[in-house]
């Protein structure tokens, strides 16, 4: 953890370049002293992403070369399992030094680790955050990030076998293209080409033979492409129908609400039909958690078309599972209550209220308690008498906020306000 911190603090230093030297030397050598090559690799990687994030390529290049590559080649030999964790983690840096060799490096690892290494890569070609660093965009997957950037991830796609994943980043970088805050913002003849990229690698992708059989994420992905058109005029009835076509009731509900979502701003009352005909299906859910696992979904795309509608969709989710004990419930409570929280802390408060027994009733108190906590360290930057306050369920709050400073949701504070906590 010192380590760790003193990276963090080193790579503060770089933007305006107040580091020496003899700072990086005197971090390596202390790197060198860990005993563990796991925990080893983990800081070279965390040093070394953070000089590329800073423009210090040669930096980090010479640390992946001299140091982290070495080191990872040491391990496959004496260590292979601690290699192949290590290798996960370290992907992002030896991609960044060499792209080509980093996915070649990948390719080696067992099939089961090899999509979990793509995930960092893909990870941090979004965030510019090292593994395990926080990054929160809240309920929007909508990141800074270039037009090259784009390309180069829906590329780094084609190699992940993961459906889910893939259409993950193609989601991320549909949103993200649109986004407004975006900087810079990508024109549109740029969109069109993401667009394009996007139905090819969907139909390369999907369905996968090895997952989901039907044709739900192409759907999908191709709904994308068409929102990043812009097009008022674009024919999303075929879309819809096939959505609609689907053989599973819970993936055809999924599909419909992030369909409503991705229709064009213009089309709010489609939006909404959509949506409507989405709760209806999700009534024939024979699961009650998938059930309410689905209305959650369709709530959390509803706030910014009908708040009322959104509410009342939570309402009849927590109506589902506001009794009963069985496993799994109180992570879904947990999940509505999070869910209300963020339309409204009223309306989290009055679902608390309409659980039937005790124990469901105070988790719900705690997950309230909690989001007020982080409220108030977002908003203030201190609590009154911190001695009173959960240590565990403070630091739990104080990284979820670091997972929203570094994704520019949240504004830094003075030191002098939160040195306290």
């Amino acid at each position: 953890t010192a380590l760790r911190l003193a990276i963090r603090a080193y790579a503060r230093l770089l933007p305006k370049k107040h580091e020496s030297r003899s700072d990086l030397e005197r971090l390596s050598v202390q790197i060198d002293s860990v005993a563990s090559g796991f925990h080893r690799s983990f800081l070279w990687t965390d040093l070394a992403l953070r000089c590329f994030r800073n423009r210090r390529s040669d930096d980090a290049k010479t640390i992946i070369d001299r140091n982290l590559a070495p080191l990872l080649e040491r391990m496959r030999i004496s260590s292979p399992h601690e290699w192949r964790s290590a290798s996960k983690y370290a992907a992002p840096a030896l991609y960044e030094a060499h792209p080509a060799l980093g996915i070649d490096f990948i390719k080696t690892l067992p099939s089961y680790w090899r999509d979990s290494a793509y995930n960092q890569v893909l990870r941090y070609k979004l965030t510019k955050c090292p593994p395990v660093e926080p990054f929160d965009t809240g309920e929007a997957p909508n990141y800074r990030v270039g037009f090259d950037d784009c390309i180069e991830i829906l590329k780094i796609a084609e190699h992940v076998s993961s459906d889910s994943m893939i259409y993950k980043y193609i989601e991320a970088v549909s949103s993200s293209a649109l986004w407004r805050h975006n900087q810079p913002r990508i024109p549109e003849t740029q969109r069109n080409q993401l667009a394009q990229k996007i139905r090819q690698l969907s139909q390369a992708k999907f369905p996968s033979p090895r997952f989901i059989q039907h044709e739900g994420f192409r759907i999908l992905a191709e709904a994308h492409a068409l929102r990043l058109l812009r097009e008022k005029s674009a024919d999303w009835k075929p879309l819809i129908t096939r959505a609609k076509n689907l053989p599973n009731r819970s993936d055809c509900v999924y599909v419909l609400a992030l369909l409503a979502q991705c229709l064009h701003s213009g089309f709010v009352t489609d939006k909404l039909a959509l949506l409507r005909e989405a709760q209806e299906l999700a009534a024939g859910i024979p699961s009650d958690i998938d059930r309410c696992d689905r209305l959650r979904v369709i709530a959390s795309v509803s706030v910014d078309i009908d708040k009322a509608f959104a509410k009342q969709v939570l309402l009849d989710a927590v109506g589902i599972v506001k009794c009963g004990d069985d496993e799994g419930l109180e992570e879904v409570r947990r999940d509505l209550v999070n869910a209300a929280y963020s339309l409204d802390p009223d309306l989290a408060a009055s679902l608390a209220s309409t659980f039937d027994t005790d124990e469901a009733r105070q988790m719900a108190r705690r997950a309230i308690q909690y989001q007020e906590l982080r409220s108030t360290l977002r908003e203030q930057g201190r609590i009154d008498e911190t001695e009173k306050a959960d240590p565990v369920e403070l630091a739990s709050a104080a990284w979820d906020l670091l997972g929203k400073l570094n994704s520019g949701r949240v504004q830094p504070r003075d030191v002098v306000e939160t040195v306290e906590l």
